[in-house]
Parts: structure tokens; C-alpha cells; sequence
């Protein structure tokens, strides 16, 4: 079902309980990257203070499989307030593979962003994976982390309004969900 955040751990009569302090849970936004870096400073301006880590991987192939400049720059002063939280992972898997399927460089590009997810991710941590232009809402991520989720509960989906190309073309009825994982 569609999970709608309150204020509380008490959410949508899903049985979730406070955790016990100090909370230890890590909660890291998993994404792709390909130079929309106003998207990202947006991201990490809403979401610096509840995100523990933003794992941002650019590829040096688009999704075509053409070779592309990288765009994100640690020294570019636009990124200097959130670099401490920033784990910028850059994806080299070779032209070849690229192109082999339509989109091959995607994938291959999220491949490689779940092995570098499982060299990092520790017990208890929760990770949101999913596109640079999904920002889940601070007090949902704020629940997420303070909660005990049950265990059937897990995966989760959080779900959003569906928008193509602009904030201003909604897809009625048709939410769009990112995926959380423990």
C-alpha cells in the first residue's frame, strides 16, 4: 500500500515504534548523476540535515553509451557546505559494454552503484535508492530513521506525484515510488 508520512511513529497504523537512543541508523540517498547540478543542489540543500550519506555516481559513458565529460567537481565551491556527506563514485565500465543494449549504460551504471552500495553499507543502515529528481520529504526521511519498522513492512515504497519533463505536467493517478531498503 501507499505509505502517507504523519508526524509520528505511530504512521498510518502501521505498528511502528520509537527506537532506543542513541539512534545509529545511517540513512544514505543513492542516485546517478549527469550534470543537473542545480537538481543536486536542491537535493542536498532539502535533505542535508536528514541524510547521512549521498552516494552520487557518474558514469563515463550517457546512457547511449557515448563517451562524456564528468561533471561533478569536489573543488567547485557550489558543493563545499555538503562535501562532508558526499561519497562521489565514478563508474568506468569500458565503451564496449555500453553498447551492447539500448541503455546498457544505465544499467550497468546501477550495477555498479548496488557493488558499491554493499562495500558501504553497514547493519542497520537504510538506503533510498533511486533518481536525482526524487526528493522524498525530511520528515518522512526523519521517520524512517527514529522508527522500528517491521520486518514485512520491508522493502518500503515511498510514493510522490508522477511529473513528466516539468514541475507543471502531473500525471493524475499515476504516483511515482522510490524504493527503500534496509
Amino acid at each position: 500500500g501507499k505509505f502517507y508520512a504523519q508526524a509520528t511513529c505511530h504512521a498510518a497504523n502501521r505498528n511502528w515504534t520509537r527506537k532506543a537512543m542513541p539512534i545509529t541508523t545511517r540513512v544514505i540517498n543513492s542516485f546517478l548523476y549527469n550534470g543537473e547540478a542545480d537538481l543536486l543542489e536542491i537535493k542536498l540543500y532539502e535533505l542535508f540535515d536528514v541524510m547521512d550519506l549521498f552516494v552520487i555516481v557518474e558514469s563515463k559513458y550517457d546512457f547511449r553509451g557515448r563517451q562524456k565529460q564528468l561533471y561533478f567537481d569536489a573543488n567547485d565551491t557550489r558543493w563545499a557546505p555538503y562535501l562532508s556527506k558526499i561519497d562521489h563514485f565514478v563508474v568506468d565500465f569500458g565503451m564496449h559494454h555500453a553498447r551492447r543494449v539500448a541503455w546498457g549504460a544505465e544499467e550497468r551504471s546501477r550495477q555498479l552503484l548496488n557493488e558499491h552500495l554493499h562495500q558501504i553499507v553497514r547493519e542497520g543502515d537504510i538506503v533510498i535508492a533511486g533518481d536525482l529528481d526524487e526528493l522524498p520529504r525530511r520528515e518522512v526521511v526523519r521517520l524512517i530513521k527514529t522508527c522500528v519498522v517491521p520486518q514485512e513492512q520491508k522493502p518500503m515504497r515511498l510514493w510522490m506525484p508522477h511529473l513528466y519533463f516539468h514541475l507543471g505536467c502531473l500525471v493524475p493517478d499515476e504516483p511515482w515510488a522510490i524504493m527503500i531498503h534496509w
